[in-house]
């Protein structure tokens, strides 16, 4: 998360909990839940701060997925659509120019509707899910994309070894607190890798 005046980008550090189950138990293998809880600390550093302005970067998203499985042998392929409750939020910082200003900052959330596609292949000891996801604030204005590619490798019986990155991009429209006017917008970027283990069951 970068500035417009070409400032460094701030370098998250934090971890995920991921949970997603498919009906295959209740021969219903075309319907599944997932759920991703993200938490992210950071910190942006600038000369109209006395010091770094910290921050935790949350997302969550809680989706119901359907998909068309299509075995051939022993492994699987499938296409499918999600959709679900998505949220994220903004660092919003707020001041003037005098010298004497105070800045302050606070996180804005943006809670919405989250809705895309997927494509997955269990090969094997290998599992692969790529998927790209729009996000509407308050289940109507569009204003996040994210795109995910998952890979898990079983490494022992049940437990597997997990490598993933993200792309998200996100723009959100500033309204004022009494006239209810347009007075600009948020934009930001994120890329994340991540690597962890997992249990399948």
């Amino acid at each position: 998360m970068g500035g417009p005046d070409g400032g460094s980008a701030a370098k998250p550090l934090g971890g995920d909990l991921a949970v997603r189950a498919w009906g295959d138990p209740l021969d219903l293998p075309y319907l599944g839940v997932s759920g991703t809880v993200r938490m992210a600390p950071y910190a942006i550093t600038s000369s109209a701060f006395d010091g770094p302005a910290n921050d935790v970067l949350t997302n969550v998203d809680l989706s119901v997925h359907g998909r068309y499985p299509l075995d051939v042998g022993d492994d699987r392929y499938w296409i499918g659509a999600k959709a679900g409750f998505l949220y994220g939020d903004f660092i919003l910082f707020t001041g003037c120019l005098e010298p004497s200003c105070t800045v302050t900052f606070q996180a804005v959330p943006v809670p919405g509707l989250g809705v895309g596609g997927e494509l997955g292949a269990d090969v094997g000891r290998l599992s692969v899910v790529g998927s790209y996801t729009h996000g509407f604030a308050r289940g109507t204005e569009p204003y996040a994309s994210l795109a995910d590619l998952d890979g898990a490798f079983e490494v022992a019986d049940h437990f597997t070894a997990n490598l993933g990155f993200s792309v998200m991009s996100r723009t959100v429209t500033l309204e004022g607190q009494d006239s209810g006017l347009a007075r600009g917008t948020l934009t930001d970027a994120q890329m994340m890798a991540r690597l962890g283990i997992g249990l399948a069951l």
